[in-house]
């Protein structure tokens, strides 16, 4: 009787395992009898590997919702003009308040006087365009982590960078770099890179200072 209790157990262990393992991407699920019947098999530490995937997954999953729901917001509204919440979107008040004060401190005048004029001109196509760009770049970036910031991939995106960023106001080779490394230094925006990845935001700082010394001051 014991026995069959004990093989019962492993048997209802396995189909756990093999229930919660089955959808792992990478093709686990077809190897799945082979780690099973491993004796060094651990099934806990499998199951919080595989959550921690699912988890990032996640994260990002959320990240591309967000902008779908704003893109189709933009479309679908009479207002031409960008909603300063969804421009902000993913900072709390404090946050955007925070920003906002410090946009004076970080830009003269001017600057912040024609980014504000490029803003307001923006059209619903140009903003859907926009967001769109803005996502796809952090997610480039994020499968581009482990490149040297001279790599032909890496400058093409970064040009990609610098246009986007020139959407809103004129960008010297100083200010691209000097962006990049806010990007590091200033938690609310690691935390907008990173969410794609861990070590984008980093990788952002390094790829457009290269490219701001390179090929901005170069040119």
């Amino acid at each position: 009787m014991k026995a069959a209790t004990a093989t019962t157990h492993v048997t209802n262990r396995s189909s756990l395992c093999s229930a919660a393992l089955r959808n792992r991407p990478g093709g686990v699920a077809r190897h799945l009898p082979g780690y099973l019947d491993d004796p060094g098999f651990d099934p806990c530490a499998a199951l919080k590997a595989h959550g921690k995937l699912l988890r990032g997954q996640l994260q990002r999953l959320r990240a591309l919702l967000k902008t779908i729901d704003n893109t189709l917001h933009y479309l679908s509204e009479d207002d031409m003009c960008l909603n300063e919440r969804e421009l902000y979107a993913g900072f709390s008040k404090a946050e955007i308040a925070a920003m906002k004060a410090e946009v004076y401190q970080r830009f003269d005048a001017e600057t912040v006087r024609l980014s504000q004029q490029r803003v307001v001109k923006l059209g619903k196509q140009q903003v859907a365009w926009i967001k769109h760009e803005q996502q796809s770049i952090a997610e480039n970036a994020a499968l581009l982590v482990a490149k040297a910031p001279d790599r032909p991939e890496v400058r093409k995106l970064m040009a990609r960078q610098l246009a986007w960023l020139e959407n809103f106001y004129p960008v010297s080779a100083e200010r691209f770099k000097g962006l990049g490394q806010m990007y590091v230094e200033d938690a609310r925006f690691r935390r907008q890179y990173d969410v794609y990845g861990e070590g984008t935001a980093k990788f952002m700082c390094a790829a457009m200072a290269w490219y701001a010394d390179h090929v901005m001051n170069r040119d």
